[in-house]
């Protein structure tokens, strides 16, 4: 796809792996959890050669245990002008494991009535999802002009089914640039080093 507004990139500046331990009345929780974040980056581009308005839409998908993709986190950025863009996904459970512990009395034999007071733990676990990468679509007064993400497989996929992710972003209300953002016209793009100027936000 050839883009009127030149040169854009996409690229990975953040990701996190942790794991989240708690208790659930008598279960032991331990969930292994992942966010990642997106920087879009807008090259320098003449004032008019502007078509706006612009919008940044953002998506991460998730593969479950059969290996299946899907859409779980979605974000949507609208300015005037082509503007740099920060996107950090929700938290994505992963693996979880489960360890529950009961109280138990159990009698010592038939013939005495005396027992003994103990503890039974059940395990168990779920496989949860996995990060499966992220999509950047680029839009120019309504119409996409630029498709980019971590695989090949999601950005074919992202041209070959684009309807699908027009209604993908119907319910989801956009944002404007962050603070201290400026656009990529004469006056140069607002990507002054390779770092995020925010930091990832827990939802």
């Amino acid at each position: 796809m050839n883009a009127e507004v030149g040169s854009i990139t996409a690229t990975t500046i953040y990701t996190s792996s942790k794991v989240k331990k708690y208790f659930k009345e008598d279960t032991r929780v331990r969930e292994a959890v992942r966010q990642n974040g997106v920087m879009v980056h807008f090259g320098s581009m003449n004032i008019h050669q502007v078509k706006g308005p612009y919008e940044v839409q953002c998506f991460f998908i998730a593969r479950s245990g059969k290996g299946e993709g899907e859409v779980y986190d979605i974000q949507r950025q609208v300015s005037d002008l082509p503007t740099d863009g920060e996107f950090y996904s929700s938290p994505l459970i992963g693996k979880s494991t489960f360890l529950t512990t009961y109280p138990v009395e159990i009698q010592l034999s038939p013939a005495n009535a005396r027992t003994v007071s103990g503890t039974v733990s059940i395990y168990s676990e779920t496989r949860g999802h996995t990060f499966g990468g992220w999509l950047i679509r680029v839009l120019e007064d309504g119409k996409v002009v630029r498709v980019e993400a971590s695989t090949a497989e999601i950005k074919s996929q992202a041209i070959r089914d684009s309807e699908k992710f027009d209604h993908l972003t119907l319910g989801v209300v956009p944002t404007g640039p962050a603070e201290g953002r400026k656009p990529a016209t004469e006056m140069g793009s607002s990507l002054l080093d390779a770092r995020p100027i925010s930091k990832p936000q827990s939802r």
